[in-house]
């Protein structure tokens, strides 16, 4: 059996939460140092980057449990064909 936590899983998730996050909040940071508006466009690209996180999550792991699931019926049916 194989497991949900494999290198490329861990990987991809990792990427889904950093990546927006970083992008955003960086990209906030340097707005409202830009504009003066201290903190807010900071605080609206975080939760933006969270929103887009939460999205991404999702559909991984919508994906990983799906091909999970896959993995254990064929297992199952090769040992129900080996009885």
């Amino acid at each position: 059996m194989t497991s949900l936590l494999t290198k490329k899983n861990i990987f991809h998730l990792t990427f889904a939460i950093l990546l927006p996050l970083l992008v955003f909040g960086i990209t906030g940071r340097l707005l409202d140092k830009h504009f003066g508006t201290m903190p807010w466009i900071f605080l609206g690209a975080i939760l933006v980057a969270m929103h887009i996180t939460l999205v991404i999550l999702i559909f991984r792991l919508k994906k990983v449990f799906s091909s999970f699931a896959m993995q254990n019926a064929k297992i199952k049916v090769q040992n129900d064909n080996v009885k």
